[in-house]
């Protein structure tokens, strides 16, 4: 837990005695530790070993520095050092209420000084100080004292650290509420009032994801200053910290969706962080003989003291994300039969609210159209209830990475049957309609087939069988497979070979449920998340009244509508564009196979929609015509009609696709990244990325002229995605 330790008192007072026999030496930072990683004992000028304080302007440094690591994780953590000047004492107490953190001082310093320089001459020789030492030292104590704010404890009082289970047995009733994530309907109709006679525990995880971020924070504001609510953090309550603390901050998701709710709702930086600072890391509690311990993340034990666990380990749950069964049937087989655990945050597998005899998970996948999940506890014993959210949720069984898939469906029952048993496709269900996408791995692993290739933004209406939406298959940039290397071009393709302009945004699908009579506007995986939503907004601000239309197109047509949706203020990437707005890129048959209409097709139905249209760059007729464009195209000075663009896509008579990325957008896609590494730590290490010298220059002005302009949040001030750090390179350069 966030506590730390601070021992205080001159060399030999028995602040190490004290650490070994209360078994805390596993927590502790040792600013004599440190010394002798720096220097073995030293010889002094009486012949006698001893420890150097020499390299102490690099021990106190890294003393910080490892401490604020631990900080960062929440670890319980102590402190071996003498800690008697006021202004040392002053830096813990900066960087503790920075991170949330209870601070103690264990006080050694009513010792005799006469029984002080005794002990000392019993310690190992390399230990001991000279007598002067402990004069000054004894001197020093009365011209600094502890700082307020922090607890000063006597060696016998250790017991007031620990954290002691509270008794809820007065209340009528323990209510805990699980995984919000900006629902609020669900959650206020659950929670119609709030009974003085019960008692409220929620778990984290309040905002992000769903669309009522504001109404959530307005009514946990009021509900966190209630004497009979508890209200733990959950791992994305970091966001809540780094928006309270600093302009822009938090994650991505967070500042394009989360952060405009809250200030439009008029909520301010500081009451969030206000409601961040009141969070607790766990609850553990007794009622009517049950032992119950409530985490956002859940743990593999019930903890024989649980101050001695890291705060991380509570919000992000014991393991890794996927072992969240595994830790509750462990918690369950070590558990005493009054023992039981209440967690959120994680539910690969999709278990039910009572996992077990001992453990609960409430994590019911609001925010997809799941279930808000809470758990009663009454004298009677245990209730689930579970609050729906318009669609039902169900996520699918973790699969068996060795299972043996059939890598050449003919129907969709057989293609669901593959994905089903294929580690490299994750799928994720919103109702009886799933969305399949290559995973990771698939990527990295370049585990590619007609299964893997399928699964890229593909909807299935799993009850009926049948495609609702999908996008292109997977295809490949020129020289990274095989079959898009030049010479296999060269034998291959049929001409002619018409060349695209590909536009650098994010791909946009409109489909349509006939099931629900509505169109699907969503992005490659998630219907819900952020980029389904600012699809949705740049389509219908650009479409207005002709929005019908394209309903009416996909579903008559049994089709889905490919987009290319570019939001250079909410999503900038490589090219730069001046507004949002979309791109038709392809009419496809929602069929197995791919299969799209023909390019006078779409332009027709980009006329009737107003929008753009993919253009059509080239039509070239040879191998030879295809050679020499692609040789004058990939210069480094290459522009398309006086522009920079991300690159071509070539389609072949047989509709064989590949990518063309040119120079310009691979050299500052590269540079973005030296840019994020650079930003963060003042320097990258691979300088092979620096392959120009206009490249090296960018990444020394970065070094010289950016890094130092850095915040002590590590934030900056300004605009640092590439076309803003573009932009303002070359403005410093005129």
């Amino acid at each position: 837990m966030r506590v730390l330790l601070l021992m205080r008192g001159v060399p030999g007072c028995g602040k190490s005695t004290f650490i070994k026999e209360k078994g805390l030496e596993p927590y502790v930072l040792s600013a004599d530790a440190l010394r002798l990683l720096y220097a073995s004992p030293v010889m002094d000028k009486m012949g006698k070993w001893c420890i150097s304080q020499r390299n102490d302007k690099l021990v106190w440094p890294m003393l910080l520095k490892a401490l604020e690591e631990r900080m960062k994780r929440g670890c319980f953590t102590v402190v071996d050092a003498t800690n008697i000047r006021g202004r040392d004492l002053s830096n813990y107490k900066k960087l503790a209420q920075e991170y949330k953190y209870r601070v103690y001082v264990v006080d050694f310093t009513d010792l005799p000084i006469a029984e002080a320089k005794r002990r000392n001459l019993l310690r190992e020789e390399y230990k001991q100080v000279p007598d002067y030492v402990i004069e000054r030292m004894y001197a020093q104590l009365e011209d600094n004292k502890v700082p307020a704010g922090i607890t000063v404890i006597k060696p016998d009082e250790i017991g007031k650290v620990w954290y002691v289970p509270k008794d809820l047995s007065q209340y009528k009733k323990i209510v805990h509420i699980g995984d919000i994530h900006g629902c609020y309907k669900p959650l206020a109709e659950y929670l119609e009032e709030i009974d003085p006679e019960n008692y409220y525990i929620f778990l984290g995880d309040y905002l992000d994801r769903g669309s009522e971020n504001a109404q959530v924070m307005e009514l946990m504001l009021k509900l966190a200053s209630m004497e009979n609510v508890t209200v733990l953090e959950g791992n994305h309550e970091i966001n809540l910290r780094d928006y309270g603390l600093a302009d822009g901050a938090g994650s991505r998701e967070f500042r394009l969706q989360t952060a405009e709710e809250l200030a439009k709702a008029g909520l301010t930086r500081k009451a969030v962080y206000g409601f961040y600072r009141k969070l607790g890391q766990c609850f553990l509690y007794t009622y009517h003989g049950k032992k119950v311990l409530a985490t956002h993340g859940g743990l593999a034990k019930m903890p024989e003291n649980i101050t001695l666990v890291a705060t991380a380990e509570m919000l992000y749950g014991t393991g890794e994300y996927e072992d969240g069964l595994d830790v509750d049937i462990n918690f369950a087989k070590l558990a005493q039969e009054n023992e039981y655990q209440v967690h959120g945050h994680r539910n690969y597998e999709g278990v039910p609210v009572q996992v077990n005899e001992h453990c609960f998970n409430l994590d019911g996948g609001v925010e997809l159209g799941g279930q808000l999940r809470a758990l009663e506890l009454t004298e009677a014993g245990f209730a689930t209830v579970a609050i729906g959210n318009a669609l039902e949720y169900a996520p699918r069984v973790k699969t068996n990475k060795d299972a043996v898939v059939n890598n050449n469906p003919q129907t969709i029952h057989e293609l669901l049957e593959s994905f089903s048993g294929n580690p490299y496709i994750k799928e994720r269900s919103f109702g009886s309609i799933s969305s399949f996408n290559f995973s990771r791995e698939a990527f990295y692993n370049k585990a590619w087939d007609k299964v893997t290739c399928r699964a890229r933004g593909l909807f299935i209406d799993r009850a009926q069988e049948k495609i609702v939406a999908r996008s292109y298959d997977k295809f490949f940039n020129l020289e990274e497979r095989p079959e898009t290397r030049l010479k296999a071009l060269r034998d291959n393709l049929v001409f002619p070979v018409q060349a695209y302009v590909k536009v650098n945004g994010f791909l946009g699908i409109v489909g349509y449920d006939q099931t629900k009579k509505q169109m699907i506007i969503t992005s490659k995986g998630d219907m819900l998340g952020l980029y389904s939503n600012i699809f949705y907004n740049t389509l219908a601000q650009q479409l207005k009244e002709k929005m019908p239309v394209l309903e009416a197109f996909v579903r008559d047509n049994n089709c889905s509508v490919i987009f290319e949706c570019i939001e250079p203020f909410k999503d900038p990437h490589i090219i730069e564009y001046d507004r949002p707005h979309v791109v038709l890129l392809e009419i496809i048959e929602n069929d197995m196979t791919f299969k799209h209409r023909s390019y006078d097709e779409l332009c027709a139905l980009a006329e009737q929609l107003g929008v753009e249209v993919k253009k059509l760059a080239f039509t070239l007729n040879s191998w030879d015509e295809l050679y020499k464009w692609l040789k004058a195209s990939m210069k480094s000075d290459y522009l398309y009609e006086g522009k920079h663009i991300e690159g071509f896509v070539i389609e072949d008579e047989n509709h064989f696709m590949t990518k063309i990325k040119l120079s310009y957008y691979s050299k500052w896609k590269k540079l973005r990244q030296v840019a994020d590494t650079t930003l963060r730590h003042g320097a990258i290490k691979a300088k092979w990325q620096l392959g120009d010298e206009e490249s090296k220059e960018f990444y020394e002005w970065l070094r010289e002229k950016v890094y130092p302009l850095r915040q002590s949040d590590g934030t900056y001030s300004f605009a640092t995605d590439i076309i803003a750090l573009r932009n303002r390179f070359f403005e410093d350069k005129l």
